[in-house]
């Protein structure tokens, strides 16, 4: 049987080799284990031993461990969507058009039937990323993609149909897409200053 510290030594080397994948801050960590091998270990110092090799297992297994109760509450937390409000005609088609807030993510889910080229349905400012977005979105019924364009006010419009067999278009788009805020939007900032990063 092994050594907690031959255990130790070969868990470093495998993660230094890419054997483990691990980020880089471990890899970090594990080189620092081997370049200071002098350690010895005594019977004093078996509980804190034990407790490295639990926490190199956790680290390398379960990422939780790096995130702050305030990142986990964002990103773990439950998530509450809102109904699209549906303008112009546009009608839900199989699954009710939603939208919430993940974290940096404004994510849409649905099916709407709608017109193209026309406002078909909005969503609060509050949760459109600074300058709006435009994003790919698969067509119903007959394949193929068209474009869905978030503006700044949150209005919704599907442009630029590229359907796979035009005469099977039914006017149907599923919207189920994650839609990132980028760096140095409103939202964003205020989503960094939610929680606390340390290097």
């Amino acid at each position: 049987m092994k050594t907690i510290k031959q255990f130790l030594i070969d868990y470093s080397r495998d993660v230094i080799s890419g054997e483990i994948v691990a980020c880089e801050k471990h890899t970090w960590a594990c080189e620092r284990f081997l370049n200071n091998m002098d350690i010895h270990v005594t019977a004093e110092d078996q509980a804190h031993w034990d407790d490295t090799v639990r926490q190199f297992k956790a680290h390398n297994y379960n990422q939780d461990r790096h995130i702050s109760a305030a990142e986990r509450k964002v990103w773990n937390g439950s998530v509450s969507y809102a109904n699209i409000t549906l303008k112009n005609g546009a009608v839900a088609g199989t699954r009710t058009p939603i939208y919430t807030k993940w974290g940096p993510f404004l994510i849409l889910r649905g099916h709407v039937k709608t017109e193209p080229e026309i406002i078909f349905g909005s969503i609060p400012a509050a949760y459109v990323p600074t300058g709006g977005a435009v994003v790919s979105i698969a067509l119903s019924g007959t394949g193929g993609t068209a474009n869905l364009i978030v503006y700044d006010n949150g209005d919704l419009k599907t442009k630029y149909l590229n359907p796979a067999d035009s005469s099977k278009l039914s006017g149907g788009y599923y919207i189920d897409v994650p839609i990132g805020f980028q760096e140095g939007g409103t939202t964003w900032f205020r989503f960094m200053n939610t929680i606390k990063i340390s290097f």
